[in-house]
């Protein structure tokens, strides 16, 4: 992590209370692994993969399974399967995407200024912007490979 980041991280931490959220991770280690986001990405792909292995059960239960049954169920109809499961995962992980792009967007502005009034690097300014462009870039890709499906 750069510097920036790294005081951003302290600053935010230092101003909560966080207690151990398992007897085997800090809390420090929660707030900045656990609550990242590549661990939530990771998670949002583990997801997507218990969806896909319901929507898979669901096809081999049909006939072994009455519609009322299934229904009773949940979440094994056809749209909620092949339209609700992807369009909700899409969401989830492009809220995550735009909040960490808008974050480090914010992350740049805070270091130019930071720079303006003498407080900060330009160091701290181009390690901010590549961090920005590259957050910018991913979420662009995202972007451009999503689809709202109907």
């Amino acid at each position: 992590m750069t510097l920036l980041l790294v005081a951003i991280v302290s600053l935010a931490s230092a101003e909560l209370k966080l207690r151990p959220l398992h007897r085997h991770e800090t809390a420090e280690h929660s707030f900045e692994n656990r609550y990242s986001l590549d661990n939530a990405l990771s998670c949002v792909e583990g997801i997507q993969g218990s969806l896909q292995s319901l929507r898979q059960l669901t096809e081999k239960a049909a006939g072994k399974i009455s519609p009322e049954v299934l229904k009773q169920i949940g979440n094994t109809d056809w749209e909620t399967q092949n339209l609700g499961f992807k369009n909700w995962v899409n969401s989830v992980e492009g809220t995550l995407r735009k909040q960490d792009y808008l974050i480090k967007q914010l992350q740049y502005q805070l270091a130019q200024e930071k720079f303006k009034q003498g407080t900060g690097s330009g160091k701290d300014v181009k390690e901010a912007q590549r961090i920005y462009q590259e957050s910018e870039n991913s979420f662009q890709k995202f972007w451009d490979r999503s689809f709202i499906a109907d």
